[in-house]
């Protein structure tokens, strides 16, 4: 199965606002079922979630999504 690297940009809980991220390896089937997995992360509720971007093996951007912007 193929590898994915999930990173989550949260916002610091100190008072200057930093943003700082969380790697997680992830295996799925292919793109879709990876991107699949990231928006459920996506979908639970992070207060301090700024964005997120999934990745494959070779490090290219398989998908990605920011604050205010919509799954589609």
């Amino acid at each position: 199965m193929p590898a994915y690297t999930l990173r989550q940009f949260l916002r610091s809980n100190d008072s200057d606002g930093a943003v700082t991220d969380e790697t997680q390896d992830i295996e799925a089937a292919n793109d879709g079922e990876a991107i699949q997995i990231a928006q459920a992360v996506v979908a639970e509720p992070h207060q301090d979630l700024v964005g997120i971007e999934l990745t494959n093996a070779d490090e290219r951007l398989v998908w990605s999504l920011k604050r205010g912007e919509t799954i589609s």
